[in-house]
């Protein structure tokens, strides 16, 4: 309904479920939404309510929606309730249905029971029900993202260590995964996190515990290394490039911030696409969630997907000829999306695509050497064999002028370089 006065009086319980952004040009959490909300609220109030609040807030935040509140209604007439929801996005509906954990933050045994009641069929599902302050609810959310921001960044910076010692980072994060006491989840190697959670959670905690005069040493550590960790991946691409990246040709293979979603809020595809782009480099990108609105206008960007791919590759080459080449294709991976499992179909889409010159790990995001070195001399001979089984089936049957002949090899080497 769009009748919110109306809704608000049948209501018995009521949550509060607003966007809490960064602040423009600062680093706590913007709740003016949360506040407008609560007035809207507090001029309905015909009964007793319990009054949720969904979204992710700072301490104290159910402190002054109370006092919104209660500047028109007797405050037998309500109580404020945090309830903080913890939904992956792309998985949301799972989540919801089968969750780990439900957090509520009350400070009275009344509204407790009521909402033990509403959450009964998911506790029965094995759900733990938790019931804590209303302050300690609101800052278990935070505390959970900034942690799982934190193993992220953790991973992150072994990884730089283990390209200087020549280690697999993957056998860390399964040897560490493995002890039931950190867990596996959350120790994959790869770009700075994102999204519309973890930069914005992480930066309200430490505005949070700054107004109490608290230093988070760490939190404001996982901020700054994140934050370093998009240079890191611009300075791994001049290292292989060089300075000058004027028409280089670099492909992306997933631009959101994680997979299953088209979300595309803090990726690090925003800020690496248009300096490459600034560069003079030539980029195009694949996504399984489609073209993406926030890329159209950036120069010498183009999306790429399995149909037009193929169009290309029907006009202008057959497929035996690709075949030997694979091995010589580089690509970007910024997300590890399903359709970016499979390592040699994503070396194939992204020979198709156009083309680049590096590679970098998923995990580690580093150059994969043995893929240059190795896979270069076990192709070159067939390559050489099928290119001139190519040139001398079209010499015999179409290629009678040495002008034609010419042309085509000079399109064959626009195409490769």
């Amino acid at each position: 309904s769009t009748d919110l006065k109306t809704s608000v009086r049948n209501s018995d319980i009521i949550f509060i479920c607003v966007g809490t952004p960064t602040k423009k040009n600062g680093t706590s959490a913007d709740l003016s939404q949360i506040y407008n909300v609560a007035k809207e609220i507090s001029s309905s109030i015909n009964k007793f309510k319990i009054i949720i609040t969904k979204s992710t807030v700072p301490v104290t935040t159910g402190d002054e929606i109370e006092k919104i509140i209660a500047k028109k209604n007797s405050k037998k007439k309500f109580s404020v309730v945090s309830n903080p929801e913890f939904l992956r996005e792309g998985e949301a509906i799972r989540d919801f249905t089968y969750p780990d954990r439900i957090v509520v933050g009350s400070n009275d045994k009344k509204s407790n029971k009521i909402l033990r009641n509403l959450y009964s069929p998911l506790i029965s599902k094995g759900a733990q029900y938790i019931n804590t302050s209303r302050r300690a609810a609101e800052l278990i959310k935070y505390a959970s993202n900034a942690f799982l921001a934190t193993k992220i960044t953790f991973i992150n910076e072994l990884a730089n260590l283990c390209e200087k010692s020549g280690i697999n980072v993957e056998d860390i994060s399964l040897g560490m995964g493995s002890d039931n006491r950190i867990g596996s989840r959350f120790l994959r190697a790869g770009p700075a996190y994102g999204g519309s959670c973890f930069p914005k959670d992480t930066k309200g905690l430490v505005s949070a515990a700054d107004k109490y005069k608290v230093n988070l040493s760490v939190v404001k550590s996982v901020i700054k290394s994140n934050h370093d960790r998009v240079n890191l991946l611009t300075y791994k691409i001049h290292k292989i490039l060089g300075s000058n990246l004027k028409n280089k040709k670099i492909s992306f293979l997933g631009v959101t911030f994680k997979p299953n979603t088209d979300d595309m809020r803090d990726s690090t595809s925003l800020k690496m696409i248009p300096y490459l782009s600034k560069k003079g480099a030539i980029i195009n990108y694949y996504d399984p969630s489609g073209e993406k609105k926030e890329l159209k206008k950036i120069k010498n960007c183009s999306y790429k997907n399995i149909q037009n791919i193929l169009k290309e590759l029907y006009k202008r080459f057959v497929v035996p000829f690709y075949i030997p080449l694979l091995s010589l294709i580089p690509l970007i991976l910024i997300t590890s999306s399903k359709e970016s499992s499979n390592y040699n179909k994503l070396r194939l889409i992204t020979f198709l695509i156009g083309l680049g010159v590096i590679i970098f790990s998923e995990t580690t995001i580093r150059l994969i050497s043995s893929i240059l070195v190795y896979d270069t001399f076990m192709v070159i001979i067939p390559f050489v064999m099928i290119l001139f089984f190519y040139l001398f089936l079209f010499n015999k049957f179409y290629f009678k002028k040495k002008l034609l002949k010419w042309r085509f090899i000079l399109n064959l080497y626009q195409l490769l370089f």
